[in-house]
């Protein structure tokens, strides 16, 4: 996939969703995700800044940093969302479960008896589009806890 056509580029670059931007720095981007469960509600995607397409070829500053970005970004939901608990995951490639060609981690509120791993995975047809207000609302809710 060429950066061009990838949706996390976009973002990345200021070209679309830049209300909804709740963190950025050199190497990342945070941002609530287009697709949300209703019990999970401020699901959010912290991704490299640079067009990475996997864990493999991620560069050892720009993995520490997701993963310091990660553990600011479960804290918020703690704080702001009363997230009881908090999973964060990372697929590589399609057998991995990866769907856009563009390393990012997922950062997910949880709460007792969610069911977010309920049988063999998650559903594709239970998560939501988010309409983009809720996604702004998400992002402005979260940007007050990073400074």
């Amino acid at each position: 996939m060429s950066t061009d056509g990838c949706f996390f580029c976009r973002i990345a670059a200021g070209e679309q969703e830049s209300d909804c931007v709740i963190y950025q720095d050199d190497l990342v981007v945070v941002f609530p995700g287009l697709y949300q469960r209703p019990q999970n509600q401020a699901h959010i995607e912290v991704v490299t800044r640079a067009h990475v397409p996997t864990l493999y070829e991620l560069d050892d500053e720009s993995a520490a940093r997701a993963a310091t970005v990660s553990r600011q970004v479960a804290l918020a939901l703690k704080a702001e969302y009363g997230a009881e608990g908090v999973t964060i995951h990372q697929h590589n490639e399609a057998a991995g479960g990866q769907h856009l060609d563009h390393y990012h981690m997922h950062v997910v509120p949880r709460y007792a008896d969610d069911q977010y791993w309920a049988s063999v995975g998650i559903r594709e047809h239970e998560f939501l589009t988010v309409p983009r207000a809720l996604l702004a609302e998400q992002a402005k809710r979260l940007r007050a806890h990073f400074s």
